[in-house]
């Protein structure tokens, strides 16, 4: 079940965002908008249940690496002539080749060259042999060309010798904490670093109490989700949704350039068991969506068209794509069959109704405890 549901995550994993600029957007749950939940699934009686929101303060600690981390981020690269260069370092250098017969051939010998130190790109023995030796030194190599050597085989097994110039080396250097840093990096608020440290306290902490709020109301599902019963499976859904299922596998299949019967082979063993594991994925995910829609059912709870729009607008702003045509452009397919394709309404549906519930159950806590 385990590769089963890392696969699926792997095929899930190319959803992008969504667009909409100008235009109004009309939500579909279908068909679970015209089910009689009370046929298909039971639900827990939820009254009583309590939202446990574990708060974390910000330390010092905390308020430092996050500083480090954004005067490192704002940082710059810089070019640097001298030091010694190791494993990891990005240097550039030039080099010759010569051949134990003096000669050379093309493409043993190069200026200027950009080198992750470590990074295989040159034969064995190349980047290793440059480490611990100092920038403007020039180091002497006597290796050998792998055998075989695929990229010019007439030279396979054959010795040479190198001639490396360590030019430079690129270093990150990191932005200094000034009031023009503060300034940039606060929207405005800080002007000293003392104000800059509060600043980030204050962001971090408001960080760490959503985080404790998603939390909370993601445990409040996870409660409600295991203690609902689903009474039977609306086949017409189930058998759609594994012949969905069963195309993105098959899609998958051959963009890994596998047949069909090899691709089973190898992540399930056999027919027998990819149907069995598909099937049972499907119905929890159909399980799934009948509690969500029944507990909105329950509440009251309805999406509307126009927010609907706003949530596919503010994607379209986070990711620069400005229209419905440019969507389609970029992911090949419409934006409302891709928002349904991923989720986007049943989220919405469920995000609505678990801040109701929230709401509710975390007076009631606060109330108990009194």
């Amino acid at each position: 079940m385990k590769k089963f549901m890392v696969l699926l995550l792997v095929l899930l994993m190319t959803a992008a965002m969504f667009t909409g600029c100008g235009a109004e957007y009309k939500i579909n749950i279908s068909p679970y908008d015209t089910y009689n939940y009370d046929e298909y699934v039971t639900l827990p009686d939820y009254s009583g249940y309590t939202v446990n929101v574990e708060t974390t303060e910000v330390t010092d600690e905390d308020v430092d690496f996050e500083i480090n981390s954004r005067l490192a981020e704002a940082g710059t690269e810089v070019e640097v002539t001298e030091g010694q260069v190791g494993e990891g370092d990005t240097v550039t250098i030039s080099y010759k080749g010569t051949l134990e017969d003096g000669t050379t051939v093309d493409g043993m010998s190069a200026e200027n060259q950009s080198l992750v130190l470590g990074s295989g790109t040159y034969i064995e023995g190349f980047e290793s042999g440059l480490y611990g030796h100092s920038i403007g030194e020039t180091v002497t190599l006597d290796l050998n060309f792998p055998d075989p050597y695929p990229n010019n085989t007439e030279l396979s097994g054959k010795g040479v010798t190198f001639e490396v110039t360590i030019v430079s080396k690129t270093e990150s250097q990191q932005a200094e904490l000034n009031e023009e840093f503060f300034k940039t990096n606060s929207e405005g608020e800080a002007k000293t670093e003392e104000e800059y440290r509060e600043y980030i306290r204050n962001t971090l902490q408001t960080e760490a109490d959503e985080q404790a709020i998603y939390d909370a109301k993601s445990e409040l599902y996870q409660q409600i989700l295991d203690n609902s019963e689903v009474l039977k499976y609306p086949e017409d859904e189930v058998e759609k949704q594994l012949q969905v299922a069963r195309e993105q596998y098959q899609g998958y299949a051959t963009s890994s350039g596998m047949n069909w019967e090899d691709f089973v082979a190898s992540y399930f063993g056999d027919e027998e068991t990819f149907n069995s594991q598909l099937h049972t994925y499907v119905e929890s995910q159909i399980g799934s969506k009948l509690v969500i829609f029944a507990l909105c059912n329950k509440e009251g709870i309805k999406v509307s068209d126009k927010e609907y729009s706003d949530q596919i607008k503010e994607y379209m702003d986070g990711f620069g794509v400005k229209d419905a045509e440019e969507f389609e452009t970029y992911y090949g397919t419409p934006v409302q069959e891709y928002m349904e394709m991923y989720e986007v309404p049943t989220n919405m549906y469920l995000d609505k109704v678990l801040d109701k519930l929230y709401d509710q159950l975390k007076g009631n806590s606060e109330a108990a405890a009194e």
